[in-house]
C-alpha cells in the first residue's frame, strides 16, 4: 500500500525484488561501515535496515521541507563511473555535534570545542559510510567508481537536496533514511545519492543483472 507520502509525490516505482535488491546492496555497505565506526569509537554501533525511496529530486526537497526544517550538518562526495551522482551523509545539527563527541571520546567536550572539530569529523564519517557504500557498488557492479574528496554542507535539507543547480525533470534523489545507534544514542543520519534518471536506471539494472531478476 503506498504511504500518503508515495501518494503525494511521483515516486520512481521499484518491484518487490528491486527494492529487495536495493536494500540488501546498502546493507552490505552500511555493515562494512559500521564495523569500522565501531573500531573508531570502540562501541557497538546498531544501525537500522535502510528505508529506501526514489523520487524527482523536487518532491523530495519538499517532502524534506514537509518532515522538517532543521539546520543540517555533514558531507556531500561526487562520484562516476557506470553511473554518476552526488552521496550525501547527514545529521540533524544537535545529533552531528553528538557524534563527534563520540569521535573523540570526549562526552563532556565543550560546545566550543566540538564545534571546532565538527567538520574534520564529519569528513571522517562520511568518508567511511559513503565510500563503503560505493565500494559495495562497485563490488556488485564489477565496475570502478571514481569519488571525489568529500565536501562539507550545512543548511536545511531541502536546501542541500537542491544545491546550487537548477532541478530538471529527470534529476532523482535515491532517499536511505538509517537510524545509528550508539550507546543508546540515536543519531538519526540520513544517507542520499542525487542521480540522474540515465543512471538511476543504469543502477537499477546493473543490480537486476547481480541479484539474477533481470528481464
Amino acid at each position: 500500500m503506498a504511504t500518503s507520502e508515495q501518494q503525494q509525490f511521483e515516486v520512481y516505482s521499484l518491484t518487490e525484488d528491486e527494492h529487495d535488491a536495493f536494500s540488501e546492496a546498502f546493507n552490505l555497505g552500511i555493515g562494512v561501515a559500521a564495523s569500522s565506526l565501531s573500531e573508531m569509537i570502540d562501541a557497538e554501533i546498531q544501525l537500522s535496515v535502510p528505508r529506501i525511496e526514489a523520487m524527482r529530486k523536487i518532491d523530495a526537497a519538499a517532502a524534506a521541507d514537509m518532515e522538517h526544517s532543521l539546520s543540517i550538518r555533514g558531507v556531500r562526495e561526487r562520484f562516476s563511473g557506470p553511473f554518476s551522482g552526488s552521496a550525501l551523509l547527514l545529521f540533524p545539527q544537535n545529533r552531528s555535534l553528538e557524534l563527534v563527541r563520540l569521535l573523540l571520546q570526549q562526552p563532556d567536550a565543550d560546545i566550543a570545542f566540538v564545534t571546532e572539530m565538527e567538520q574534520e569529523a564529519l569528513s571522517e564519517v562520511g568518508n567511511i559510510i559513503l565510500n563503503a557504500c560505493l565500494s559495495t557498488m562497485a563490488s556488485i557492479m564489477g565496475d570502478e567508481i571514481h569519488n571525489e574528496i568529500p565536501e562539507p554542507v550545512v543548511g536545511e535539507l531541502k536546501d542541500v537536496i537542491i544545491g546550487n543547480q537548477d532541478i530538471g525533470d529527470d534529476d532523482y534523489v535515491l532517499r536511505l533514511r538509517v537510524e545509528f545507534a550508539v550507546k543508546h544514542i540515536n543519531l538519526n543520519g540520513y544517507i542520499a545519492f542525487l542521480m540522474d534518471i540515465e543512471s538511476l536506471d543504469i543502477f537499477r539494472r546493473k543490480l537486476a543483472e547481480y541479484f539474477g531478476f533481470a528481464q
